[in-house]
């Protein structure tokens, strides 16, 4: 995703949700 902050910044968020939601 390196051609598209956005949607890397969007990976980024969906997988701290992950995180957040299976500790």
């Amino acid at each position: 995703f390196a051609g598209n902050p956005e949607l890397q910044e969007w990976t980024a968020r969906a997988e701290l949700q992950d995180k957040l939601s299976y500790p």
